[in-house]
């Protein structure tokens, strides 16, 4: 049973030598002698043939193919939408379709791209044929010589019908005779002179017997590479032509040379040089036959002289039986010349194997020896450039051999190189697999570098950097080369391109050809190719969908601010509301928390209004400010006081004007903290003054207590000082969230201030409560362990703990958020672990208690300010321990005598 596998860029095929006749009725087939195998390339079309040969069960694939056998047999090939014609053009049948039917005719085996006639050439058998009208149907149009000429490869393949034989039907079916046996040589190519062709009866006799004579020959042909007679040299396994009865050939005739040319090179070479000589004329049959034997004889120099002249473009052409054997021997010549000069990695023995090798020395410089390809390789490719016969008969090996000298010229420093490659790539007369290496090329030589890896995510460089005034031609190119190059080449070609023109204006690169260019180009570096295609884009001011690009967010969320704060600002003045607040959400925040800031000016204060434009911009912001004032971002000690005031002061603004009550009274209490730092409190009574006279409640509460506590603190009369909070309590309505804000702040500042109690009392009573307080109550034996705090507000709490008989441990900011010693205090033997997350941060915290709870303690989280909510909530957990909680709810036969002693 035959069995494929993948190597590369190709299949090879297995097969016993009964299988290979039916092998070799797939297109695009080839026998590799020295690995006795055949080879095809790495195309669906391939498995699909397969399948039509031997049926699916008819043939076996290595395990590492079963995704590409399922991809082919379920892929859905469109319906034909236009008229496609079939011609014949020597061995090959030349395809003209639609560009939308394309897929129809890549469906078969080793087909390639012709640009010039604008038109696809595929193998001529039978099989490629069959595709096509199972494709195209009604709509496909064939010449009578095409249609005769596939009549007669049936007729030698051993049938008229489509070929869906079995192994075995095709056994049965056809003379034993038939079934040529491959050797270590290559099957040799069928050349015989041309004659009338009779009935098809006639016709079947004359092929059988040509067939055997031409097994006997390969026989032959073994028995001396057996015995070491193999040509010395770079000769290989060439096409070897049918050899003709010497007794009926004429003298100096293209039958005398044939009869000689598998038993003695030399002597065919002989022959053919002398046949030249005397003739009058080109004789394009002699001179490729002349070739092919001096490629034989191991007369490489010869071989090319010869096989370059007969395949000229502007010579008369050898015959389409000649022809084909002749393109085989002189790819073979070329390529022993590229392998001997180059040194690649690994021997070369298609056009395909070198387009991979140019690939890989573009990607990663490694495709071919430094010193051999920048040397003796630059000459050989030089010669080859230069020959016409070379891109007339193998214009996609041609394609490669210019790519590769333009890349060995490149690294050797030529002047031109790089008008050279722009060139190259400009006009368009390379193959399409060429003007897709070039476009790689391109790219390396635009970005001053030797591979694709030196560049790859980088930044794209300026229009002016890349020397290019006008980019939209390179886009235009690849428009047209894409569609017709694999996808293992398309992909990075489509990078490459998408690197040289994304920092091109819009009106220059369409956002069509962007969107175009990242689509092929998807794949591993599908984000970034995403991120250049939409990198002018988002520049332009023009309103497309980031959505559709969405690698452009992630790759942008992945730099540092250090690289994109420039462009951010940019995109920021040209940018539309919503892009502007799509990238301040998925790209810059992310940015700031993993990476930092080193330029806190540039980097974040003049985004801020970038960030703005998001309709969560206050908890952004406010994001942004824990991780300043927690020191949990890098970067954040070069922050200094001021920018951190303009931070958390626009986070304070854009708060209040959105409304957001949670936001805005996190945004002042880091106000308040950050202006406590400053000499005086000034800055604070303004900021508490400028809360109570606007209209936005949620923070009149906090305000107040503000207001109060800074009194306090600076020893003003308590009577006065409570005022406003005394009034605000009673005018306050049950359930109101500021009335428990209050409420809870002034139970514990009367802890801390025992002066306070009578009034809070009388404030409480005035608002329907009548709390029990104890004054002060006792928690003796209780050890509390405080982590965080501002150094005034835990000096009035430890001492009011103290006060409560509580042994208290306080560890300062700098203790909290790093450190053995606040770990161990939080796993230790304190009762009570309270973390003041307001000041060492979330991830201090996070730590803290995590210790704690896995010490069996249940941690208080504190996020609010001041003395008084902080010995609340401490009041509240131990009363709560002790299984005694106070009770909060009104007294009537109280109420009164409170009133009364309140004054009230």
């Amino acid at each position: 049973m035959v069995r494929l596998v993948a190597e590369e860029n190709r299949y090879l095929l297995q097969s016993t030598p009964e299988e290979a006749a039916l092998v070799q009725r797939i297109p695009g087939c080839r026998w590799l002698a020295q690995r006795r195998c055949w080879t095809f390339p790495h195309q669906a079309g391939v498995i699909l043939a397969l399948d039509r040969i031997f049926g699916e069960r008819g043939w076996d694939h290595d395990a590492a193919l079963a995704i590409d056998v399922a991809s082919a047999r379920g892929q859905v090939w469109p319906p034909a939408g236009s008229q496609a014609g079939v011609r014949l053009v020597r061995d090959q049948l030349a395809i003209s379709c639609a560009v939308t039917d394309r897929e129809l005719v890549k469906r078969i085996p080793g087909y390639r791209w012709d640009p010039e006639g604008r038109c696809w050439y595929v193998a001529a058998l039978p099989l490629a044929l069959d595709i096509l009208a199972d494709g195209f149907g009604t709509t496909l149009s064939v010449t009578s010589e095409a249609a005769s000429y596939i009549d007669l490869k049936r007729i030698e393949e051993g049938g008229t019908g489509p070929l869906s034989l079995s192994l075995s039907e095709a056994a049965t079916a056809m003379p034993a005779e038939r079934l040529i046996k491959p050797t270590g040589a290559e099957p040799a190519a069928e050349l015989r002179p041309t004659t009338a062709v009779g009935p098809p009866a006639d016709v079947f006799a004359r092929l059988t017997e040509q067939l055997e004579r031409l097994t006997a020959a390969i026989e032959r042909l073994d028995e001396r590479l057996a015995g070491g007679g193999a040509p010395s040299g770079r000769a290989t396994g060439a096409p070897a032509p049918a050899r003709a009865d010497p007794a009926e050939a004429e003298p100096g005739s293209v039958e005398e040379v044939l009869a000689r040319l598998n038993e003695d090179a030399p002597a065919a070479l002989d022959q053919a040089n002398r046949a030249l000589q005397a003739s009058a004329g080109d004789w394009p049959d002699m001179r490729a036959l002349a070739g092919i034997a001096a490629w034989r004889a191991g007369r490489a120099d010869t071989a090319f002289e010869h096989l370059s002249r007969a395949l000229h473009p502007r010579r008369n052409a050898p015959g389409a039986t000649i022809a084909t054997p002749a393109r085989v021997a002189y790819e073979e010549l070329v390529l022993s010349l590229i392998n001997a000069d180059t040194r690649p990695v690994r021997p070369i023995g298609s056009a395909s194997d070198m387009r991979g090798l140019i690939l890989l020395e573009l990607q990663e410089g490694s495709g071919f020896d430094r010193a051999a390809f920048g040397s003796s390789g630059l000459r050989t490719l030089d010669q080859l450039v230069t020959e016409e016969g070379l891109a007339a008969s193998l214009p996609d090996l041609a394609a490669n051999c210019r790519v590769a000298q333009l890349v060995a010229s490149a690294r050797a420093g030529a002047r031109r190189a790089r008008a050279q490659v722009v060139d190259a790539l400009r006009t368009g007369g390379l193959h399409p697999d060429g003007q897709a290496l070039a476009a790689v090329l391109l790219a390396n030589v635009l970005l001053n570098a030797e591979t694709v890896s030196d560049w790859i995510m980088g930044w794209p460089r300026e229009v002016a950097e890349l020397g290019l005034e006008d980019a939209s031609w390179v886009a235009e190119r690849a428009m047209q080369f894409l569609p017709l190059v694999d996808r293992e080449l398309a992909a990075p070609a489509a990078l490459a391109v998408l690197a040289i023109v994304a920092p091109a204006p819009s009106e220059q690169v369409t956002l069509q050809h962007r969107r175009e260019l990242a689509r092929y180009a998807s794949g591993g570096n599908g984000r970034y190719a995403q991120f250049l295609a939409f990198y002018a884009v988002a520049l332009s001011g023009e309103r497309a969908s980031v959505d559709q690009f969405p690698g452009y967010l992630s790759v942008l969320a992945e730099r540092s601010l250090e690289s994109s704060a420039g462009y951010l600002a940019d995109v920021y003045m040209a940018g539309t509301p919503d892009l502007n607040a799509e990238i301040a959400e998925r790209a810059y925040l992310p940015s700031f928390e993993a990476r930092g800031v080193h330029e806190p000016i540039r980097e974040m204060i003049d985004l801020i209004p970038l960030v703005e434009t998001s309709p969560r911009a206050d908890n952004l912001l406010n994001r942004m400010g824990a991780m300043v004032e927690g020191d949990e971002v890098a970067g954040a000690s070069r922050v200094t006081a001021a920018q951190r005031l303009h931070l958390f002061r626009a986070a304070f603004e854009a708060a209040v004007g959105r409304r957001h009550d949670q936001d805005a009274r996190e945004a002042f209490w880091r106000l308040v903290r950050q202006y406590q730092l400053e000499p005086g409190n000034s800055a604070v009574r303004e900021l508490c003054a400028e809360c109570l006279a606007a209209e936005f409640r949620p923070l009149k509460a906090p305000a107040l207590i503000c207001q109060l506590e800074t009194l306090l603190a600076e020893g003003a009369d308590h009577h006065e000082a409570f005022a406003n909070v005394g009034e605000a309590i009673r005018k306050a309505r049950k359930g109101n969230q500021d009335l428990e804000t209050l409420e809870r702040a002034v139970i514990g500042l009367q802890f801390a201030y025992p002066q306070l109690r009578d009034d809070v009392q009388a404030a409480l009573a005035g608002a329907g409560q009548e709390p029990e307080l104890e004054a002060p109550p006792s928690f003796g034996g209780k050890r509390i362990v405080l982590a965080g705090g501002r150094p005034a507000v835990c000096k009035h709490v430890e001492a009011a703990l103290r006060e409560w008989r509580c042994d208290v441990v306080w560890l300062d900011a700098a203790a909290a958020k790093q450190g053995e010693r606040a770990l161990a205090a939080a796993r230790g033997s304190a009762d009570l672990v309270v973390v003041n997350t307001a000041y060492i941060g979330h991830a201090a915290s996070a730590r803290i208690r995590a210790e704690a709870e896995g010490a069996g303690k249940r941690p208080v989280l504190n996020d609010a300010d001041g003395v008084g909510l902080m010995l609340s909530r401490i009041w509240k957990e131990l009363t709560r321990e002790a299984a005694s909680p106070v009770a909060l709810n009104a007294r009537p036969r109280k109420v009164k005598g409170l009133r009364d002693r309140a004054g009230i």
